[in-house]
């Protein structure tokens, strides 16, 4: 139930229509280049033009010279229709005649401009540009769409710029396959296949019950879609573990794949990639062949299933009775078949289907050919090894390819750490938490709470039942049905400038948002939902976007149903809102506002985007109203489901569960399988052997171990001599068909159909008239292997044929005795070795020596060699690999080192191994690593101090380069010299050579590797002196030349300070810069005007202007001046005044304030008397910024404004320093110059530096002074370094082809190259000889030295000869052969080689005369007494199968066969005597065996055909894990009978035995037929477990029997005691506690002794000695069966009769007192002579002010009363007591029975458990007794529930009492709770004995769950006192305490039992702790039974007082 109330909503489906977005371009704000204009191009295919707006980044712009462009990557989409939607940016001039188009591929929809449509211009474009912003929307209705987007302009005055181009495609509805409109109900055809295209409803089948969107239903949900949930498969986040996908190349992860070779067929062709179609496929696969690779999933330890997913080609289709089977670790798991009836597949999914083009491969033609996308689940380990195998007959033309296969984590979420169930992951990678339907997430979305840093709640995962209404404006998507549901209530002001109807628009380049800039400023819209289904809230989430501008008066409103639930301004840019509201009506409408007198579109806008809305649904069958999901209104039923259904929370429903599936808890979760099946988290299959049919789970045939079905076979069954032929188990040869069983042909038949026939024979033997095969002389037989080997291989030495044997050895290509082969060599894994096959470690299926299959990570099979090789380009490093990382231009080559990565120039044939320095990829010595690699220090006159081989200082010129350990010139030197140490020689470009270093221009414009800048100049301030960036005296901070900060009193302007002029500074700030800047400042007063003098020494100080002044008044004094012309100043008091008369600024002569000339730059305006600046006359006024004299534009200035070229990107002060990406920037010139179009198809790649086209040689294009170009560094290979160079041995060169070669070479007529001219002569390179001529075996062919020939030069050729046979050394002298020496067993006599004696390993001038001898002594092996000679072990041997018994040997019987009574080793098998070499089967004897009592180990009786009387004392004992010394055994022969005995064993064991521990008897048995070899008998006994204690244990037990006896007797004592003295209800208490010790015994753990001993000595049912009555169950009887251990142990016999004569003795006993006090009081009334007329009465129960019983006496009843007391007083006790008993009789009955009531269950539950071999009457008969009292148990439940739901009134009664009062007599009648504890109490016993018995094979759950039966009952006493009086929750509670804590030590017990947790002296501390909490519970009830017995006494001795003294009647 937990794990359905975790699945909720992982995918969001919506009723309506989805768009998809298919295509998003130029939405991205940024800068093109020459290369980057995001992929839209001319018609012509170059770049776009384009236009750049700095912030707004760039626009592709169509105009008059640019009219058209185009998308340059072609699209192919498919859906069922398409929205376009793209803005377009109108500016300049356009006319209502101009029109733009748009194609997306065939479809063109044209877009008119209407000036009257057209919004508004705005000045908000491309640097304050007047544009016109829309947005248009197009429609296409196709299911198809391919080919270019395009746009077209047509326009003779405007431009338009496009932008934010996105095409999305439609979704159909889930129930619709196809589509042609957005509404459900819009289908043009079903996923179902209905006809009903109108209304499709989807009701998948139990077959397909998985639905998935828009295309049907399956029977499990596909890989991307693999959550069930509502009803169908949504998307769910998997791994991705292995993903192939077949290109053009092989990739790293094609290259862990093998391709598994057709065994009959191991040179066919290896398979390659291959062109089909659009794609590429790996195939084509023919017969058996396949595809394996090893995966290694270690690093998932949490996979819960595996997917994968094939996709793969049939071509020809697929033949009848052929397959292609997915295995797992050699398993098959799933198959593509057709069994003559069409494909099939078997769990295997069918996803997709579709025929397929035809196509011709391999002089084949492929015709009907078919795609598949099939997928499954699986179960796998982390490491296992996949194969897709093939299986086509060999007739067949038809094959398979595949395309893609991917194994993903299935049913475990992706970024999950450990999966615990289906789709519940329980530990997620770091950073992820635990989100919805068990998935991992970051949870960052807006709509994602974090739940204590462990899980991720969603918005829609609040409840089980809440789910999204709305999710919008989450990407680029939109839905063009719902968006229109916004409506607009009204507007103010200005809005939607980019079209009517245009309410959205693109925010932070990736969101479509609702309103935003150009759209929403002053408006409000609504929209309205309807919900239908019973909700109670509305969860609701979005942020809320403001323009930067956005004023304080703005605000957004958000209303619900009318009401406002909030108003926001601008506190940032965006808020995030999350709202919760409580709604339940049918309607939603909501309602937002922008809303603002000041609010604009452009800067002041609102707007809103990642928009959430979900609703809290009731739970489901909630029709009402509710408050929270488990509320309602009105009852909701709680279904009620069957075995095989489920129910859905979500809809309140049952579902019925898989069809193989008996329960589950959901559709994807099976917990149990029907009968047949298996595996229910793959959905319940058939087992490994079985296949499935519509019967269920059938099993494959008889020989056949895995099958598709009865009739197609895939492996055969091992052992039944059947081979798998034509998917058939037929009988390999050797065998016939016997009725079904394979039986073998005669001795060396090949084929036959019975015993007595043979049709053909086995190679090397021939068919005889009489049908047996022989031997052929041509062959002969090895025992060892047997296998026949031809005779024509042999030798002198060696010829088993004519049985010349002794020389025979391994190494001598002779295969012979034991050898498997012989390959004459010792090198291991070449299939031979030792003469014994064997296959390389890496080899996973070897067959005589050749590998079959290397199915090991990073191996593949070698076909030729049938080896296996390193797989390199894997990615793996294995074998002799050096290293392996998949890449062919790194570092690593082939799989080999070759160098460093700290190498500057690398030979890509050098090889660094392990032990090098150091590797600089040459063997040049003294440059830092010599030609080892080793580190070597240069020359003196380079290095100058050297330390340990390696330069530590360098000389004058040179700089240590500490990687590389050598002196060098450093990167500035083009040329250096490392030979004499003359340094550098030659410079790079922008360096000068001064005293042998290099050292840069500075200004030649080159910035080199050590220049800040190169400007060309030398300019102080202009941003770079010196070639280091600097900035003017006044910038604050400067960076790269540029200033971003002045002093205090200058101002930033353009990249300069300027000083500021204030218009008016406070007193003290003129007064300190007046005093600071004017010193001494003397004027004399004139009549209009004031003459400034003494201005001497302040202007020398100063350069040219007063700049004080210039900051009060902004104008500008001529230093050549002395006085300022009608411009008053005033000094007084230290500070400036001035006057009201000024003159313009940039005057130089003013009257009156009349300005009548102008300062040099500017000319005098009379009208306005302004001096204005002239541009253009070259002089730099203020107002200007530079002056060139000229108007022309992009020169640097122009209209005295700095200007630079468009091309720019960074001016500075007109001066170019930064240009676009395809412009060059000259830096001599400061201009930016186009760049040089170099096209590298033809060679010539562009130089950045020098904006030149350059060649490269190397690059396979042969181009400007190149003579040729050959892509490579190779010499020697026709064209080394871009000029024609032939090999070496070329004699004549042509153009890199040789026409002739050196002496001794020919030309080679396939490649042109110098080869060895073998047969003229010479001998050259590789030529071992040459004897001019072709003969073969001559001694010299093809010029290499034949085998066994030496050859020399005579005559300038080759002479070639051999030795004399056994020679091993010769030589030629003088025209004669002499041999120098023999081989070894061969003497040199007479120049020639004699062989030595079979004596002799060496021997010397004559054969007898040893050097070395073979054996000791050269002894001589008598063959005839069965010695042979071994020349490897040098000794003599026997060989077993010569028919004669040598040295060790037992028998020979003249073969090496097994179980035939003598085996292969010659020794005498078990069950088998032999005599003579004939051997025959001992009869065997029967022998049994069993303990001699139920319960010990001790002792055991053996009894059989043998007999025991001398055998018995022979037999010997072997224990499993016991030495010797730890156990011990008596051996006692018995007589059963006068001719036959038995064998008695009694054990002692010295430590614990357990069932581990096997006993082994090995009885001898006697043979007296002249045998060698005695037989012997061995049983194996499983033992009982017997725990061994020492001798102290064993002290305090005796001493706890003892005690335990005492304490018998003294409740025997007590007992009777408790009837006369009284007490008997704490006496019965007693009774119940040792109850509950009985069964504690019963618990199945290995109690400490003390308390073992305790709990046997301790039962109840011993004080009461009760005989046995029915002595049934014995082992005698039939039907005899025994009951668990435990019981044994205690003596309980498991029949049911057994074990209620205690309870019906009892029973019995109370009837008979019953009809005593019957009889007593009937002969009181005789006495009394009284005759009572019974009459019927209806008592009325009353409540008053106390309980009464309305009693109503006659005068009879008075007058017996009377007589009662004239009576004597001990018979008036006699009286009462009789009368008492009989009137509470069935209370008596009751108390017997809570008493017994334990064991009368636990005797009910025992004889319907236990397991019985017979089923007798009398086990019938017990069995319905035993259910009768289970029903009787029942009804006792029944009246313990009834009693307890009583009133107290009636509880209080005097008739209801005499009935109940034994069930509620101590209850509290005043509490509910009190009286329900009856009941409570009688739950927990039976739970109690329902535990121990049938969980008795399980003790931690035995003793757990009896321990939590226990709790709950201590817990009902501590939580509410049940009984009426605290001293009896006293005397109970304490026992119920004790109870607990046993049972709970008795928990510790069990789990010590299986992990021995606890030791000897801990375990029995705990024994002691039970016993004194047992000893607590029966001592507390003493205590309270004595203070009974005392008031008890004390009561009778009154009553006896006053009997014997009676007082006097009162009258």
């Amino acid at each position: 139930m937990i794990f359905l109330f975790q699945i909720i909503l992982i995918n969001i489906k919506f009723v309506r229509c989805e768009w998809i977005p298919l295509g998003v371009y130029l939405t991205a704000v940024k800068n093109y280049s020459g290369a980057d204009t995001d992929e839209f191009m001319k018609i012509d295919g170059k770049l776009s033009q384009y236009i750049n707006c700095n912030r707004e980044g760039s626009y592709i712009v169509l105009n008059t010279t640019q009219s058209e462009v185009q998308q340059k990557n072609p699209f192919s989409w498919n859906s069922y229709m398409f929205f376009v939607t793209f803005d377009l940016i109108f500016f300049q001039h356009w006319t209502d005649q101009d029109y733009v188009n748009y194609s997306l591929g065939q479809t063109t929809q044209s877009f008119n401009y209407n000036s009257n449509q057209v919004p508004r211009q705005q000045s908000q474009f491309c640097e304050n540009q007047f544009a016109q912003y829309q947005t248009f929307n197009m429609t296409v209705n196709t299911t198809n769409v391919y080919g270019y987007h395009k746009f077209s302009a047509s326009t003779s005055t405007g431009s338009v710029a496009i932008k934010n181009l996105i095409i999305l495609g439609l979704r159909c509805s889930p129930n619709c396959k196809t589509c042609y409109g957005e509404s459900f109900n819009q289908c043009s055809s079903c996923s179902n296949g209905d006809s009903n295209v109108n209304d499709c409803k989807i009701q998948c089948t139990p077959e397909k019950p998985f639905f998935v969107n828009n295309q049907g239903c399956f029977k499990q949900c596909q890989i991307e879609q693999s959550l069930h949930f509502k009803g169908s498969c949504v998307t769910y986040p998997i791994t991705y573990f292995m993903n192939l996908n077949i290109n053009q190349y092989k990739t790293t992860s094609q290259y862990r794949w093998q391709q598994i070779y057709d065994k009959e067929n191991l040179q066919f062709e290896t398979l390659t990639n291959i062109a089909f179609e659009h794609y590429y496929i790996y195939g084509i696969f023919k017969y058996n062949q396949g595809y394996q690779s090893v995966i290694n999933l270690t690093n998932n330890d949490g996979l819960y299933l595996i997917g994968i997913k094939i996709e793969l080609i049939l071509f020809n289709r697929m033949p009848t009775m052929s397959s292609i089977s997915l295995l797992i670790n050699e398993t098959y798991q799933a198959h593509i078949y057709n069994d003559g009836s069409g494909l099939k597949f078997y769990q295997f999914n069918l996803q997709y289907e579709n025929k397929r083009n035809n196509i011709s491969y391999s002089n084949i033609e492929y015709n009907d050919n078919y795609y598949y996308t099939l997928y499954m689940y699986a179960n796998v380990s982390s490491n296992f090894i996949i194969k897709l195998l093939g299986n086509y007959p060999k007739s067949s033309n038809a094959g398979w390819g595949i395309r893609t296969i991917q194994i993903t984590s299935g049913q475990c979420p992706q970024y999950c750490l450990q999966c615990k169930s289906q789709f519940q992951c329980s530990v997620c990678q770091q950073y992820y938490l635990i989100s919805k339907s068990g998935t991992c997430s970051t949870c960052n979305g807006i709509y994602q709470q974090k739940i204590n840093n462990t899980h991720c709640q969603d918005i829609d995962d609040q409840t089980p039942y809440s789910e999204y209404l709305v999710k919008e404006f989450i990407d680029f998507s939109i839905n063009p049905v719902t968006y229109q549901l916004y409506t607009l209530l009204y507007q103010n002001g200005t809005n939607f400038l980019k079209g009517e109807g245009i309410f959205y628009s693109i925010w932070k380049q990736k969101f479509r948002i609702f309103g935003g800039p150009y759209i929403w400023a002053q408006a409000k819209f609504q929209r309205i939902y309807e919900i239908t289904r019973p909700h109670y809230s509305i969860s609701i989430i979005f942020i809320i976007i403001f323009g930067p501008n956005f004023p304080e008066n703005g605000q957004f409103i958000f209303c619900l149903d009318n009401q406002v639930q909030f108003e926001i301004t601008s506190i940032d840019q965006e808020i995030v809102v999350d709202y919760l509201y409580l709604h339940n009506n049918d309607t939603l409408i909501v309602e937002l506002e922008c809303k603002g007198p000041d609010n604009e579109p452009i800067q002041a806008y609102c707007g809103f985007y990642q928009y959430y809305l979900t609703v809290n649904y009731c739970k489901p069958g909630c029709n009402g109203q509710c408050t929270n999901q488990n509320d309602c209104s009105e009852n909701v039923a709680t279904q009620t489901c069957q075995d095989d259904q489920y129910l859905d929370i979500y809809k309140n429903e049952c579902r019925q569960c898989q069809p193989n599936c008996q329960k589950c808890t959901s559709l994807q979760n099976c917990q149990e399988c029907r009968n047949g099946y298996t595996d229910p988290s793959l959905g319940c299959i058939c087992g490994i052997n079985k296949f499935e049919d519509y019967n269920g789970c059938q099993d494959c045939s008889q020989d056949c171990n895995q099958c598709i079905n009865l009739q197609f076979c895939l492996e055969c069954k091992t052992g039944t001599f059947k081979v798998l032929m034509n998917n058939q188990c037929v009988c390999q040869e050797g065998y016939f068909n016997d009725s079904s069983i394979c039986s073998i042909c005669k001795e060396n038949c090949k084929k036959c159909t019975s015993l007595s026939d043979c049709s053909e024979c086995f190679e090397g033997y021939q068919k005889t008239s009489s049908d047996e095969c022989q031997l052929d002389s041509q062959f002969y037989y090895s025992s060892d292997l047997q296998k026949l080997f031809s005779c024509a291989t042999f030798n002198d030495n060696c010829n088993p044929c004519q049985s010349n044997v002794d020389n025979c050895t391994c190494g001598d290509l002779i295969i012979y005795n034991n050898e498997d082969c012989d390959d004459g060599n010792e090198i291991m894994y070449d299939g031979c070795h030792n003469c014994q096959y064997q296959c390389q470690q890496q080899c996973t299926k070897c067959i005589n020596g050749k590998c079959f299959e290397c199915a090991i990570l990073g191996w593949y099979l070698d076909t030729i060699t049938q080896t296996c090789k390193e797989q390199c380009y894997d990615k793996l490093k294995v074998g002799n690999e050096q290293c392996d990382d998949a890449i062919n231009n790194s570092n690593c080559k082939d799989c080999k080192y070759f160098c460093k990565p700290d190498c500057q120039q690398c030979n890509f044939n050098n090889d660094v191994k392990a032990i090098e320095e150091c590797d600089d990829g040459n063997k040049v010595e003294f440059d830092g690593c010599n030609n080892k690699c080793q580190f070597q220090c240069q020359i003196n006159t380079i290095c100058a101090i050297c330390q340990n081989r390696q330069c530590q200082y360098c000389q004058y010129g040179y700089f240590l380069n500490k990687m590389m350990n050598k002196c060098d010139c450093g990167l500035s030197c083009l040329t250096c010299d490392y030979s004499k140490g003359l340094g550098c020689i030659e410079c790079q470009y922008g360096y000068e050579l001064r005293n042998q270093i290099c050292y840069p221009i500075c200004g030649d414009s080159y910035i080199t590797f050590h220049e800040e800048c190169d400007d060309g100049n030398m300019n102080i301030e202009d941003g770079c002196h010196q070639c280091l960036y600097t900035c003017e005296q006044t910038c604050q901070f400067c960076l790269f030349g540029v200033c971003l900060e002045c002093y205090e009193d200058y101002q930033l302007q353009n990249e300069r300070c300027i000083l500021i002029i204030n218009s008016y500074l406070d007193n003290s700030d003129r007064e300190s810069k007046f005093q600071n800047s004017m010193p001494q400042l003397f004027y004399q007063e004139y009549q209009d005007y004031y003459v400034i003098e003494q201005f001497n020494d302040f202007i020398q100080k100063d350069t040219y202007y007063l700049d004080q002044l210039y900051m009060l008044y902004r104008i500008r004094i001529d230093v050549q001046k002395y006085y300022i012309n009608r411009i008053d100043i005033i000094i007084n008091d230290n500070h400036i005044e001035k006057d009201e008369l000024i003159c313009p600024i940039n005057c130089s002569d003013c009257i009156h304030g009349s300005c009548i000339s102008c300062t040099l730059g500017y000319n005098l305006d009379l009208v306005n008397n302004l001096c204005n600046a002239v541009c253009g006359d070259q002089y730099i006024t203020i107002e200007e910024l530079c002056d060139d004299g000229n108007n022309i534009i992009q020169d640097g200035c122009f209209q005295c404004k700095y200007q630079c070229q468009d091309e720019c990107t960074n001016c500075h002060y007109g001066k170019c320093k930064e240009c676009i990406q395809s412009y060059y920037y000259d830096i001599k010139k400061e201009r930016c110059v186009e760049r040089t179009i170099c096209i590298e198809s033809q060679g010539y790649y562009y130089d950045d530096k020098q904006n030149i086209c350059y060649s490269k040689c190397g690059d396979n294009i042969k181009a400007g002074k190149e003579q040729c170009d050959d892509g490579n560094d190779i010499p020697y290979d026709g064209c080394y370094q871009c000029k024609y160079q032939c090999e070496q041995l070329c004699e004549i060169c042509q153009q890199g082809k040789c026409v002739n070669c050196q002496i001794g070479y020919k030309l080679s007529i396939q490649n042109s190259n110098c080869v060895n001219d073998c047969g003229d002569g010479l001998i050259k390179d590789i030529e071992q000889c040459d004897d001019a001529n072709s003969i073969v075996r001559d001694g010299c062919t093809n010029c290499l030295i034949d085998p066994g020939y030496n050859c020399l030069t005579l005559n300038n050729k080759s002479f070639c000869y051999t030795c004399k046979s056994n020679c091993i050394q010769c030589e030629y002298v003088n025209g004669q052969i002499n041999c120098i020496n023999c081989q070894k067993g061969y003497f040199l006599t007479s120049n020639e080689c004699v062989k030595c004696s079979d004596q002799c390993e060496e021997c010397k001038d004559s054969p007898n005369n040893c050097t070395k001898c073979i054996f000791e002594n050269c002894k001589k092996c008598d063959n005839k007494q069965g010695f042979y000679s071994d020349f490897n072990l040098k000794k003599c041997i026997t060989k077993c199968g010569d028919l004669i018994v040598a040295d060790k040997e037992q028998c020979d019987d003249g073969n090496k066969i097994n179980n035939d009574g003598c085996n292969s080793q010659c020794e005498i098998e078990q069950g088998f005597t032999c005599y003579n070499n004939l051997c025959k089967k001992i009869e065997q004897k029967y022998i049994e065996f069993n303990y001699s009592n139920n319960t010990s180990t001790n002792c055991l009786h053996l009894k059989g055909e043998v007999d025991f009387k001398l055998i018995c004392p022979k037999i010997t004992i072997e224990i499993d894990y016991f030495q010797p010394n730890e156990f011990n055994y008596t051996l006692t022969p018995f007589e059963i009978n006068q001719a036959k005995y038995g064998c008695e064993i009694s054990f002692e064991f010295f430590k614990t035995i357990i069932e581990n521990n096997l006993i082994h008897l090995i009885i001898p048995i006697n043979n007296n037929d002249g045998s060698r070899l005695l037989e012997e008998y061995r049983i194996t006994i499983i033992p009982r477990k017997q725990i061994y204690y020492n001798q102290q244990e064993k002290q305090q037990a005796q001493m706890i029997a003892a005690t335990s006896n005492q304490l018998q007797l003294l409740l025997q004592l007590i007992g009777p005691l408790s009837i006369i003295l009284g007490g008997v209800s704490f006496f019965w208490t007693i009774l119940e506690i040792l109850t509950w010790i009985n069964n504690f015994y019963f618990l199945n753990i290995e109690y400490p002794l003390n308390v073992k001993i305790f709990f046997q000595q301790f039962q109840w049912d011993d004080i009461f000695q009760i005989p046995d009555l029915i002595p049934f169950n014995t082992p005698n009887d039939p039907f005899y069966f025994q009951a668990p251990k435990k019981f044994q142990e205690k003596n309980v016999n498991p029949l049911f009769i057994k074990n209620i004569q205690i309870f019906i003795c009892l029973i019995l006993i109370a009837i008979i007192i019953y009809f005593i006090s019957y009889a007593i009081i009937a002969l009181f009334k005789i006495k009394l002579k009284t005759n009572l007329q019974q009459s019927h009465k209806i008592y009325i129960f009353t409540k008053c002010n106390n309980l009464q019983e309305n009693q109503q006496s006659t005068q009879k009843g008075k007058q017996l009363f009377q007589k009662i007391q004239e009576l004597p007083q001990f018979a008036v006790i006699i009286f009462r007591t009789a009368l008492e008993y009989q009137q509470n009789f069935w209370s008596k009955i009751n108390s017997i029975i809570n008493l017994l009531l334990l064991d009368l269950f636990m005797a009910c539950i025992l004889q319907l458990s236990c397991p019985k071999t017979h089923y007798h009457y009398i086990i019938i008969i017990n069995n319905f007794l035993a259910v009768c009292f289970l029903i009787l148990t029942l009804i006792i439940y029944y009246i313990y529930v009834y009693v307890s739901s009583k009133h107290q009134i009636l509880l209080n009664h005097s008739l209801f009492k005499k009935k109940y009062l034994s069930i509620y007599e101590v209850l509290n009648l005043q509490n509910n709770t009190a009286m329900q504890y009856c009941y409570f109490n009688l739950i927990r016993k039976f739970s109690f004995i329902i535990f121990i018995v049938l969980l008795y094979d399980k003790p931690i759950l035995q003793t757990t769950f009896c321990c939590l039966s226990c709790f709950m009952n201590l817990a009902f006493l501590f939580y509410q006192n049940p009984f009426n009086s605290k001293s009896i929750f006293i005397q109970t509670g304490i026992p119920e305490f004790c109870i607990f804590f046993i049972v709970s030590l008795a928990v510790l017990i069990a789990f010590d039992d299986m992990n021995n947790i606890l030791t000897v002296n801990q375990k029995q501390m705990i024994g002691w702790i039970i016993i004194i909490l047992m000893s607590i519970s029966i001592l507390v009830q003493l205590i309270f039974l004595m203070i009974e017995f005392f008031s008890r006494i004390k009561s009778n001795c009154e009553t006896l007082k006053n009997i014997i003294c009676p007082s006097k009647k009162q009258s």
